[in-house]
């Protein structure tokens, strides 16, 4: 295929050369053009220089390939890409038209910044190569965490039964779900068979090590010990990773209750919705609150969830969303890049933020309040 791609200041595009021997009146070609179909990439024929293009308009999206340049991914976020496919599958047999029309790979699989649903590109003509499915399933295996059993399990499935030619999707999903639940029911009876004594602390002794720990503050700032209690959560997550933070909700600043048992509501949950963004802008100060995820922040109106205007802004340059049970920055490929405490993100790279971090974004500085 002869593809090639294009952006500028309002719209991005994947440009797919139409080959001649293709009737342009047939129905494929109506349908994709005609029709705003649920999770297809909406496409235009376009004549240039005498040659007929498809484009496939992706403004406001990241590719997969991109999504997880820099990053790896969990078996939920794999699971989630097949449940989006298969919705897809069934919205295009609604217009009689096959899976076989998809360009599968991660490359043409994209997903929309804001609301995180999954576009594919759709060609108005059947593929004559099957290599979609096969490519996915390598990038699946390439990406997944090596630290998650399950999802490396689940991958190498995948790519071993692909090839089959009568692999079904809408068969190996289900059977995926029912065997992951199964292990992960058992992962955590044993993880809370072997907690035991090993894991308890005598958190009275912990404090007088806390007490004498000091971290810096920002430069112009006095130094400031760290808060205990923010101290004493992380404290409890290094020990168990389950660990419920809703356990320590009612601990006083005299005694420090044992570890035992996990309330079903989530102290962190709650915690976390008071959360905002805080910044100056033309020497106001600007407020975006951290309750809604995803948050886009860039400059492109009408495609981000907070719209700073300053030149060292990208149009998409970062987002705010759920991560690891907390809040999450990502860097969106922006060309001045977003920091986290000095630290500059990898493009795709998610890192957990707290409060009282400083983000800057360009070169606007954002404190999390």
């Amino acid at each position: 295929m002869n593809i090639r791609y294009k952006s500028d200041l309002y719209a991005s595009h994947i440009q797919v050369r139409i080959p001649e021997e293709k009737d342009r009146k047939q129905y494929a070609f109506q349908m994709l053009e005609k029709n705003t179909i649920p999770g297809v990439l909406e496409a235009e024929e376009r004549i240039e220089e005498g040659e007929a293009w498809l484009y496939l308009d992706v403004t406001g999206k990241i590719s997969l390939q991109q999504e997880f340049k820099d990053r790896e991914m969990e078996l939920e976020e794999m699971t989630d890409i097949f449940r989006q496919l298969i919705a897809v599958f069934e919205e295009l047999r609604n217009y009689l038209l096959t899976d076989r029309f998809i360009l599968a790979e991660p490359e043409f699989i994209y997903r929309d910044l804001e609301t995180e649903k999954l576009s594919v590109a759709v060609l108005p003509w059947e593929r004559k190569e099957e290599q979609g499915l096969r490519k996915l399933a390598e990038f699946f295996l390439e990406k997944m965490n090596p630290k998650d059993e399950n999802g490396i399990n689940t991958a190498y499935l995948f790519y071993k039964q692909q090839s089959n030619p009568n692999f079904s999707l809408y068969r190996f999903l289900p059977a995926m779900e029912r065997e992951n639940i199964l292990k992960r029911q058992k992962k955590k009876e044993k993880e809370k068979g072997d907690f035991g004594e090993a894991a308890a602390i005598n958190f009275s002794e912990e404090r007088a090590l806390w007490d004498e720990e000091i971290i810096p503050e920002r430069e112009g700032k006095k130094k400031k010990k760290k808060g205990f209690f923010s101290w004493l959560f992380s404290r409890k997550k290094e020990i168990n990773p389950e660990y419920d933070l809703s356990a320590d909700a009612d601990i006083g600043n005299d005694e420090i209750n044992e570890l035992s048992g996990c309330p079903e509501t989530v102290f962190f949950e709650e915690y976390k919705e008071e959360w905002a963004l805080q910044w100056k802008e033309k020497g106001r100060t600007r407020t975006a609150p951290l309750k809604e995820l995803p948050l886009t922040v860039g400059k492109l109106k009408g495609e981000v969830s907070v719209i700073m205007e300053h030149s060292s802004v990208s149009r998409i340059h970062c987002r705010f969303l759920e991560h690891d049970g907390g809040i999450g920055v990502m860097d969106m490929n922006s060309t001045n890049g977003t920091w986290l405490n000095g630290m500059r993100l990898k493009s795709g790279e998610i890192l957990g933020i707290a409060k009282n971090d400083e983000i800057r974004v360009g070169k606007v500085r954002i404190f999390v309040v």
